[in-house]
């Protein structure tokens, strides 16, 4: 069995422009006749000779020499996990080591990335790389991910949702050819052994809390505008409430030709459903303090790029969210408040005032009425006991 000596080396042999030599990853092993031969695989650095010693690498530079020690521990790795127990073949190994096991995992996902069609996933999955990298740093070979590395990703981020996406950019890699179907890392038929995320999924809907409604007496209390710096959030509120719990990402591209008469149209942008609505003069009256131009809602700037927009919008929403838990301390309310009780809240005191559940769900923009049946769960059996009642005979 023939055993190769790895070294990262400066390459004099091939010169570079502005007296610069590349580095290599030089490969010393035994030909099939038993004579040593010397293969060097280039890698993406180079040097001057007076910026380089072959004993300590670069003598100025620890960020490049950091570098070149990730390539050499790749080739290491993929000695040992291809080649420890077999014949070695430099040819195989090159390949692996130039595309795959050297292949930088964020490249992979800025791959991916650029496939999907939607911004906002796009958006999702740049979040993902941005935690991804934050615990495992900038070099990160897409073939040592491994089920011990996603452990410590459940450990530190509990969150179905980042590894249903990391899941996602993993099943690309293999489609891909960067990594072999035995290394795809989590639980499939053909890895009964991988990591399963399912416990975090059990684990969330167990802590998961309620969406809550406020009641008709709660809407009371809280109908009062501030006075203070809670003014904004109380007017992204209630303005999603007066147009029958409309999200944030449709409210702030309303514009006059959404004006039908004296109703709102719009096509919801989530589901697609188009909603027709008549305006209450509550609305209005929010409407005319942000009105600026042919937007109704600016709150937002409407003509950014979409990635823009959208960051700005969430990071409005987790504001909103927080003034209006203060809110909710100051008046009383239950304080699990945010902008999404707005919509639950409108579809609640609409259900329990007798409006048809129809009606409800076209308001809403739901594309089935079995999701506006969610909303019935909060009735408790004395309410219902008045339906019931019709029952007698």
């Amino acid at each position: 069995m023939s055993t190769p000596t790895l070294a990262v080396k400066l390459y004099k042999g091939e010169p570079l422009a502005n007296n610069y030599f590349p580095i290599v990853l030089e490969v010393r092993y035994p030909s099939s006749s038993g004579k040593l031969t010397t293969s060097r695989i280039r890698l993406k650095v180079k040097a001057k000779e007076h910026e380089w010693d072959d004993s300590i690498w670069f003598k100025r530079d620890e960020k490049k020499n950091q570098q070149l020690e990730y390539s050499l521990d790749q080739a290491n790795r993929v000695y040992e996990r291809f080649f420890r127990n077999s014949h070695f073949d430099y040819i195989q190994f090159s390949k692996l080591f130039r595309n795959g096991l050297h292949k930088n995992f964020y490249d992979v996902m800025d791959e991916f990335i650029d496939s999907r069609s939607s911004v906002g996933n796009q958006m999702f999955y740049k979040d993902i790389k941005r935690a991804i990298r934050k615990l495992w740093g900038d070099n990160l070979a897409i073939r040592s991910i491994d089920k011990r590395k996603l452990e410590q990703f459940g450990n530190r981020y509990e969150s179905v949702a980042y590894f249903r996406g990391f899941k996602a950019v993993m099943s690309y890699a293999r489609e891909k050819g960067y990594i072999d179907i035995k290394e795809y890392p989590f639980k499939a038929a053909y890895y009964p052994d991988g990591y399963d995320f399912n416990h975090i999924k059990k684990k969330k809907q167990k802590s998961k809390e309620p969406e809550i409604a406020y009641t008709e007496e709660e809407m009371k209390v809280f109908n009062q505008r501030p006075d203070d710096r809670g003014q904004r959030a109380w007017d992204v509120f209630m303005l999603s409430y007066y147009f029958f719990g409309t999200n944030l990402w449709d409210m702030i591209h309303f514009t006059d030709e959404n004006k039908r008469g004296d109703g709102l149209v719009y096509r919801r942008k989530k589901t697609g459903v188009l909603v027709r609505m008549p305006i209450v003069p509550q609305a209005w009256e929010i409407i005319e303090r942000y009105r600026n131009g042919k937007y109704w809602f600016p709150i937002v700037d409407p003509d950014l790029p979409e990635p823009d927009k959208k960051r700005k919008a969430n990071n409005l929403r987790r504001s909103v969210n927080r003034t209006l838990r203060r809110l909710a301390r100051d008046r009383g309310t239950d304080q699990r408040v945010k902008f999404y009780t707005a919509r639950h809240t409108a579809a609640t005191i609409a259900i329990k005032k007798g409006a048809p559940i129809q009606e409800v769900s076209a308001l809403l923009g739901h594309k089935s009425i079995k999701t506006t049946q969610i909303y019935l769960a909060q009735f408790d059996v004395k309410e219902l006991s008045g339906t019931m009642g019709l029952l007698t005979l």
